[in-house]
């Protein structure tokens, strides 16, 4: 006997995907610090940027930024707000790449995504 029901019963709204991805995202936030994964993932990732420059570039932007502005004239978040989406488009694809490629390996291993514990230990980074 063929399904009668409407295909659209099955599809969720653009609402309901936005509702999974956030408690998804809160799932894996909340493991990553919770094993200590967060803070090891932010060493390596730290170290890298400095390895390829990227630290020291943003570090020239702010001292350009404050310069043109004034010391006296320029807010933390004015500065963060002016550099933050050049820092973000500067980090290199090798970079971004490795970091999704850990946090892929992590929700692997830990079991995130499934709902229950599959492994432990740190990840290679």
């Amino acid at each position: 006997m063929p399904d009668t029901r409407s295909s659209k019963s099955h599809q969720q709204s653009p609402t309901e995907w936005r509702r999974r991805d956030e408690i998804a995202r809160e799932n894996l936030m909340r493991r990553l610090s919770e094993t200590g994964e967060k803070e090891r993932i932010m060493r390596s990732l730290r170290s890298k940027l400095i390895e390829c420059g990227w630290r020291d570039e943003m570090k020239d932007l702010s001292k350009d930024a404050i310069r043109n502005r004034g010391l006296t004239k320029i807010t933390v978040d004015e500065l963060v707000s002016e550099i933050l989406p050049r820092g973000r488009a500067a980090v290199p694809e090798d970079v971004k790449r490795f970091l999704l490629e850990g946090v892929r390996d992590f929700v692997k291993r830990d079991g995130v995504g499934s709902g229950g514990r599959q492994g432990g230990g740190a990840a290679e980074f």
